[in-house]
């Protein structure tokens, strides 16, 4: 199983044809049945959605703001086709055993290689630089598929 990290669920349901590979990758692991996302993938867009609303209300811009529930609503709507995973006790258990400074410095993404840990998933980001070194400390396994063909 796949989990698409906040990045890529961004970059695929933005403009999934700026990143055909991306596209092409998730859309077959879908009709597999082997994509997924988390509960903590969720809150990172859903927040970054919210903060884009936030800003388009103080800004009073009508289309900003129009444009900001258009994208929120989108979102939402969206979300019903991926399963989400929770970070429960078992991902809890290997978030906890992770290096506090690897913590320190990649909160949510120690959480969602925790999910993945915990189950034996595979994330998918294209957020290199932290994935690195999570993957350098701990058992997670990574994919990124954002400018590649699924191997």
């Amino acid at each position: 199983m796949y989990i698409l990290d906040s990045d890529v669920l961004g970059f695929y349901l933005n403009n999934p044809d700026n990143h055909p590979h991306l596209s092409k990758n998730i859309e077959d692991a879908d009709a597999k049945g082997l994509l997924c996302t988390s509960i903590v993938t969720v809150e990172e867009v859903l927040a970054g959605r919210i903060n884009h609303l936030r800003t388009a209300h103080v800004q009073k811009d009508e289309y900003s703001l129009l444009e900001a529930y258009r994208y929120l609503l989108e979102f939402v709507c969206e979300m019903p086709k991926f399963l989400i995973l929770p970070f429960d006790e078992a991902a809890y258990a290997e978030f906890k055993g992770m290096p506090k400074p690897l913590i320190k410095g990649s909160v949510n993404d120690c959480r969602i290689a925790a999910i993945a840990i915990s189950r034996d998933y595979i994330v998918v980001t294209n957020n290199r630089k932290d994935f690195s070194r999570i993957e350098a400390a701990t058992s997670v396994k990574v994919e990124y598929w954002v400018n590649a063909p699924l191997s």
